[in-house]
């Protein structure tokens, strides 16, 4: 099962797959540059993101490389599984 969050750029629409090693990247890169602009204007506590669904619970909005991102909504994909598929496995 695959969660794709969908983030938007003026008319850009981007879609991010997680699990997936480029969510795992996209995530880190916010959270490195919230931690940079957190220290430029005054330390605090950054909550616990594990996931880019805790990213958008926690931050709807975001910054990143001069771009404001926007949590447009989630879509959940689930592998359909047919007789025909099943005797393969």
């Amino acid at each position: 099962m695959f969660d794709l969050e969908m983030c938007s750029w003026r008319s850009d629409i981007m879609a991010v797959a997680e699990p997936g090693e480029i969510a795992g990247e996209f995530l880190q890169s916010v959270i490195s540059s919230m931690r940079q602009g957190m220290l430029a204007k005054k330390p605090s506590q950054l909550p616990r993101l594990t996931n880019l669904a805790s990213l958008v619970a926690h931050y709807p909005r975001f910054l990143l490389g001069g771009t404001l991102y926007r949590f447009m909504g989630r879509h959940t994909q689930v592998p359909i599984i047919t007789l025909e598929n099943s005797k393969q496995h």
